[in-house]
């Protein structure tokens, strides 16, 4: 039986249809992130201080993208995000200002400048070492990084820092956890500036206590008696500053070899290698067979190659993709052939074993995908069907622009090209 009968003005009919059909597909392909809401509430009985060495605090922040928190890599489409009911300067002096509202305090002014606070994108991050720096290992989508410089201003409005704190929190990805997680990292500014005011650095023994106290990991908080002053000029250099600093801005990608993790590359530490290239797609997608064998462990397969002065990033298994240089930070593009980075970044999460595993990948890719998908360990019936879907769904979403956070090695992906 014929899908529409014959009748006149049936050729009408069949535009509809198509019309209908085409604005479907096109809305599907615009899916807008959905947003759920972060509100951190401050609570005494958490704190366990009765006095605060401040009165108020200013907070200033200077990450590469103001706007990112988390994004929970489901697969599901629309996309959502985890965000701060407002921004996180205004979320963050809210949450100080209640707890002055509620406790003895001193007159001090506290400048808080934030240069990193989110969750990864990625589950599984390739770094050198086991402890600091971040990401390490898998699963660091469920740790908060948080990274920041505080100060007090001074009366001659000039600012004095007083204390670094680079840290990482574990947590869950339940929004509710996330929550208690910021929590916590803003109850310990405010501990770590109690314990550098009551303690100073020449009273060693009490020092190392009230640091240990604090947090288990004491080298997350580096405490600062140095005199020096700032002005506001110069504590507002951003993100972008720092990443400009690290060596492999200024490499000359001369040399074929390879990088073995993110530390290697963001160091511009090259193990020169020969580098097979499988296939170079007309989309730019680029597959190399070869993995490299470290001389300090099994083989593994390359964090980012230099081929032809050109450096390439690992996306997932055999398949990189070309970066470029941009002024003030490393960008690259996943092409149309492909699932978008937000479907990319959910098999991460589905997989037991992460991204960076030997499987290979070649000619088709969405072959190669499925290929992959069938042969994950233990996967069940229902993984295998969402893994499907986001792949169907990928390949019509336009998550694609993606740029190295030089920090810890995380892809920050958005739908255009970042400022």
């Amino acid at each position: 039986m014929p899908l529409i009968k014959s009748f006149p003005g049936n050729k009408i009919y069949f535009y509809l249809i198509t019309v209908v059909i085409s604005m479907v597909f096109q809305m599907s392909c615009k899916a807008q992130i959905v947003t759920r809401v972060l509100k951190p509430h401050f609570e005494k009985r958490k704190l366990g201080l009765k006095e605060l060495p401040f009165y108020k605090v200013e907070v200033l922040d200077r990450r590469f993208d103001t706007s990112l928190f988390y994004y929970p890599e489901s697969g599901d489409y629309p996309p959502e995000q985890i965000a701060f009911e407002t921004s996180v300067s205004e979320a963050f002096e809210d949450y100080f200002n209640a707890a002055v509202s509620q406790i003895p305090h001193g007159d001090k002014t506290l400048l808080i400048k934030i240069n990193q606070c989110r969750v990864p994108n990625r589950q599984l991050i390739k770094r050198k070492t086991g402890r600091p720096p971040w990401g390490t290992g898998r699963r660091s989508h469920e740790n908060i990084l948080f990274d920041a410089d505080i100060f007090y201003k001074n009366p001659d409005m000039r600012y004095t820092e007083i204390l670094h704190i680079r840290e990482q929190s574990y947590v869950s990805a339940y929004r509710e956890w996330l929550q208690e997680g910021v929590e916590k990292i803003l109850n310990n500014i405010i501990k770590a500036v109690y314990v550098r005011d009551s303690f100073p650095g020449n009273d060693k023994q009490q020092y190392a206590k009230a640091k240990k106290s604090l947090k288990k990991d004491s080298l997350a908080y580096t405490f600062i008696y140095d005199t020096t002053s700032f002005t506001i000029a110069n504590i507002t250099a951003g993100t972008v500053d720092r990443w400009k600093a690290t060596p492999i801005f200024a490499a000359s990608l001369e040399k074929n070899g390879v990088f073995e993790n993110f530390d290697d590359f963001k160091n511009n530490t090259l193990t020169e290698d020969s580098i097979i290239k499988d296939s170079l797609n007309n989309d730019s997608v680029f597959h190399f067979s070869a993995i490299h064998h470290s001389a300090n462990g099994p083989a593994t397969r390359p964090w980012a190659v230099i081929y032809n002065d050109t450096c390439f990033v690992n996306l997932f298994y055999n398949t990189y993709l070309p970066l470029v240089r941009e002024s003030h930070f490393f960008y690259f593009y996943v092409p149309w052939t492909l699932p978008d980075m937000y479907a990319i970044l959910s098999y991460e999460c589905y997989s037991t074993s992460g991204a960076n595993q030997g499987y290979a990948l070649s000619g088709n890719i969405i072959a190669g995908i499925a290929t992959v998908i069938a042969q994950a360990a233990n996967k069940s019936q229902e993984n295998h069907s969402v893994k499907k879907r986001t792949t169907r769904d990928g390949l019509r979403q336009d998550y694609r622009h993606c740029i190295i956070d030089l920090d810890n090695g995380d892809f920050i992906y958005s739908k255009k090209y970042p400022e």
